[in-house]
């Protein structure tokens, strides 16, 4: 992400990105956007020829009353464009916001977990996200500019022919306000980018003080206060920055324009002076005056937003260049039918997470053979999890190999791979939307399966509570947005991302931490009803709870990063090693009743 983008490849993104989202709307605005550029002209123009008219003595009445439509016609037509072009403008902005937005979310999905994990990928996509705007302003400054170099020209080589020194006077008197507008342009947007962490900061508070997810929390415990005086410190910060920006910026910008303004305040006198004196007719002041102002903005705008482009947009665009031309997972190779599933392999597998010394995986090897029930077991932080993850390709281990079908991973295409798995995941979503959607996620083609769907309820154990939902599984699993919706506890939402996985026909299918949030009953269901429900398929079912793994055709016990046991039930108690011991406490615990299974 260090490529240097260029002036030239920043305006040709820009050109893109505003076209591809808007297509022929986009070349009908620029024809508007060119006839309301001339309007101003031709008004002044027929303007100086109704004073000239007026003023003869000789004037043919019926040029004057066609002067004064022209102007009338030219005056209503550019402010009928204009409402045009409010229009018009409102709906390309949306449509080029779209397409940012999904050029954004295609690439964080195609982005490895290692990006998203960091600090630095956070405030890569806030960046994005909040200069998101400014970043959409530059679309609009390539036919601006065109616009206005039109405007430019046009103005300029009429004042010319009248003074040339004048003329570069009263331009020269206009730099000054320009480049202090890129100056606080570029002091803006170093501090938006530094401010990137706080900022999260202050909308978590806000989040906090405003979501009902921690309302509970935040009321029990009496957090609103010492909440809002978090909020009011990170928003204070970012706040006093801006003042100080803000007051620097009015600083600046009155006395340049100041200069700017006894430039044209002179010039406006030598025409008059002029005018006075018979060298020129009172329409040809009028005209000069109007052209002088019309080139003066012209010219402000060329310069300002050429110089905003090379100076901040090109900045801004290169994020964003450089956040899209990032690396992505490998999404090409032999493709693995779901079908052909027969093993999975872990040789020699290290681990560390992005910015972090601490290795999770140390040398894990082991196999799983296609319809095989396996038990992972530890104590939280010992890497049960992360083994997860890297089957599923979200992140890359930094040495050994994970092998599929005897094959390394590497070589199928990780969408493929990733078709293999179902997975209730330990930090599972609850998505605040229908009971179907939250169980259909899994396999969203199927989402109309209203028979598998209640199949599934009915293996989570949830579809007693399904049954006494008022719109059956298009009832909103939130008050959010319909009153009619339903709040879950924390129990039923693990129940409902149970149902997911089930609902998902994968060879695979892995529960980490499946009783995490469900009671002892419960618990003891998803247990015994393991081998069941995975049936065929194969399984994998993690948890620091051991009650379940009994029914594992293999164990594996890990411990600081390492397998340090592996084995069927009877054989690790025999050892009274690691799982003999982490088995007896829960069993003094929870008060389990030991069971005779065969080895």
């Amino acid at each position: 992400m260090n490529e240097k983008i260029s002036f030239g490849k920043a305006m040709g993104f820009s050109l893109k990105l505003t076209y591809s989202s808007n297509k022929m709307r986009y070349v009908f605005y620029l024809i508007l956007r060119l006839l309301t550029e001339t309007c101003p002209l031709l008004a002044i123009y027929f303007l100086k020829r109704i004073l000239d008219e007026v003023l003869q003595y000789d004037a043919v009445e019926g040029q004057l009353f066609l002067w004064i439509a022209l102007f009338i016609v030219t005056t209503i037509l550019r402010q009928v464009i204009n409402y045009i072009l409010i229009f018009l403008e409102s709906v390309i902005r949306t449509r080029i916001i779209h397409q940012y937005d999904l050029m954004v979310s295609r690439k964080l999905a195609e982005l490895p977990m290692s990006f998203i994990d960091t600090s630095h990928g956070r405030d890569t996509v806030d960046y994005l996200k909040y200069s998101k705007d400014e970043a959409i302003k530059l679309t609009n400054f390539i036919s601006n500019v065109f616009f206005s170099t039109y405007t430019f020209i046009i103005s300029f080589l009429t004042l010319i022919n009248f003074s040339i020194f004048y003329s570069f006077l009263f331009l020269a008197l206009t730099i000054p306000g320009v480049i202090s507008q890129i100056y606080i342009g570029r002091k803006m947007d170093f501090f938006l980018r530094k401010s990137a962490p706080d900022i999260r900061k202050s909308s978590y508070y806000r989040w906090m003080l405003t979501d009902p997810w921690p309302a509970k929390d935040v009321r029990m415990y009496n957090l609103t206060n010492p909440i809002k005086e978090r909020y009011n410190l990170e928003t204070t910060k970012f706040i006093m920055g801006h003042k100080r920006l803000d007051l620097k910026k009015l600083t600046v910008r009155t006395v340049t324009e100041l200069i700017k303004r006894s430039g044209e305040i002179v010039f406006t006198f030598f025409v008059i002076s002029k005018a006075l004196a018979g060298d020129i007719l009172v329409g040809d002041a009028t005209l000069y005056i109007g052209f002088a102002l019309q080139a003066t903005m012209a010219f402000e705008n060329v310069t300002y937003i050429l110089l905003t482009i090379y100076y901040i947009g090109a900045k801004r665009l290169e994020k964003l260049i450089q956040f899209l031309a990032m690396p992505v997972e490998k999404q090409s190779g032999q493709v693995m039918p779901v079908e052909e599933f027969h093993s999975l392999t872990f040789e020699d597998v290290h681990f560390t997470y992005p910015l972090t010394d601490k290795p999770v995986l140390k040398g894990v090897s082991f196999s799983l053979k296609k319809g095989e029930k396996l038990s992972i077991v530890g104590i939280n932080g010992s890497g049960k999890t992360t083994i997860v993850k890297l089957m599923l390709g979200l992140y890359t281990p930094q040495s050994g190999r994970i092998f599929i079908n005897g094959r390394p991973m590497a070589d199928y295409d990780i969408a493929e791979v990733r078709k293999q798995f179902s997975v209730l995941f330990q930090d599972f979503v609850q998505y605040p939307l229908t009971l179907r959607d939250n169980v259909a996620m899994s396999d969203i083609s199927r989402i109309d399966d209203d028979e598998e769907i209640i199949a599934a309820l009915k293996l989570s154990g949830i579809y007693d509570e399904y049954s006494k939902f008022s719109n059956g599984l298009d009832t909103d699993m939130t008050r959010r947005f319909a009153d009619e919706g339903v709040e879950l506890s924390k129990g039923q939402w693990q129940k409902v991302a149970l149902s997911r996985a089930y609902f998902k026909n994968a060879p695979i299918i892995i529960l980490d931490e499946p009783s995490a949030a469900l009671d002892a009953e419960a618990e003891d269901r998803i247990f015994r009803q393991f081998a069941e429900i995975s049936g065929n398929r194969t399984g994998i079912i993690i948890s620091h709870r051991i009650s379940g793994s009994k029914l594992a055709d293999k164990i594996i016990v890990l411990d600081d990063g390492k397998i340090v046991e592996s084995g069927k039930h009877t054989d690790l108690i025999s050892q009274d090693g690691l799982y003999a011991k982490l088995y007896n406490l829960q069993l003094q615990k929870y008060a389990l009743k030991e069971e005779t299974v065969d080895a």
